[in-house]
């Protein structure tokens, strides 16, 4: 474990110099630290004898939670003089995920052990005493399968757009369940991912340093899906360092904000509103290679 971390540490002297933001293709690989928070993705209610009540009743909370998890990222990074292009490669790892897991069923969840890289497991849910039929927690999904900005400008701040196909939802091994006590129903607002459509306008700052390059991108995304989850706007800010030129080391702090509404239609052909609010940070580090290094070692 040492010899890694000494390895680690050094990896920024292997190119002598950072990456250059105005000129290189970058691959980085390592890992984030993700932590959420949430409310309106499902609800308490008290126990009236029978599910069905859930959609009767008045007595509904709207429950918020929070969870954290350390998830893979993989990001590739096409800087040019005219602008730069990031693309986000951790729907390449979704399709593991969903393909690599297909013989695997828990309680009805496919693919669920290489769903959890993705996936921040509740908090709240986890507190509740002595759940009937309930062995796991709820798991909150939420990011991008494919993820594309694209930056134009000559100089440290560029202008851009961002489209990504985003995923959202909540994903655990009930639809609903109750405590012992025989108190309370808890159920979920939706149990199953949504995908989402998103495009919308960014700012982006880039600049090469002595010891190490920046490059940061801030906008906000907006959706047309409305069915049963709309997003009303997504904003975030993003950004990230390199150490090294041709292998190094990279590290990265983003935000997200998402405000958005969920509608759950009753069996009396009624609809229960509620108010969606996600807020979830990123911390990643890992390692960062130009795509030509092979090339350059060979030489």
């Amino acid at each position: 474990m040492k010899r890694f971390a000494m390895l680690f540490l050094l990896l920024p002297l292997a190119g002598f110099a950072q990456v250059d933001v105005f000129q290189s293709g970058t691959i980085t690989l390592g890992l984030k630290y993700k932590s959420t928070s949430y409310s309106g993705m499902y609800l308490k209610v008290q126990d009236l004898g029978s599910p069905a009540v859930i959609y009767r009743t008045e007595k509904i909370e709207l429950m918020k939670d929070n969870g954290s998890a350390i998830n893979l990222d993989a990001q590739f990074y096409k800087f040019s003089k005219s602008g730069f292009e990031i693309y986000n490669l951790d729907g390449l790892l979704y399709l593991l995920s969903y393909f690599g897991n297909m013989n695997s069923n828990h309680n009805g969840e496919l693919y669920y052990s290489l769903a959890n890289l993705f996936t921040t497991p509740s908090k709240t849910l986890g507190n509740v005493q002595a759940p009937v039929d309930f062995k796991k927690p709820g798991r909150f999904w939420n990011f991008n399968g494919i993820d594309i900005k694209g930056e134009f400008g000559k100089k440290n701040l560029n202008f851009g757009v961002n489209i990504l196909f985003k995923l959202v939802g909540i994903r655990g091994p009930f639809t609903w369940f109750e405590d012992n006590n025989h108190q309370y129903i808890y159920h979920n607002m939706n149990d199953a991912n949504m995908l989402k459509t998103l495009i919308g306008p960014n700012v982006a700052y880039r600049k090469n340093f002595k010891k190490f390059s920046l490059a940061s991108v801030a906008g906000v995304n907006f959706c047309s899906n409305r069915n049963t989850f709309k997003i009303s706007n997504d904003s975030y800010i993003n950004v990230v360092c390199f150490a090294g030129k041709r292998l190094g080391i990279t590290a990265g702090l983003k935000y997200e904000l998402i405000n958005g509404r969920m509608a759950m239609g009753y069996q009396d052909g009624g609809t229960l509103n509620s108010k969606v609010l996600i807020s979830q940070y990123e911390l990643n580090l890992g390692i960062c290679m130009d795509r030509r290094w092979k090339k350059a070692k060979k030489s």
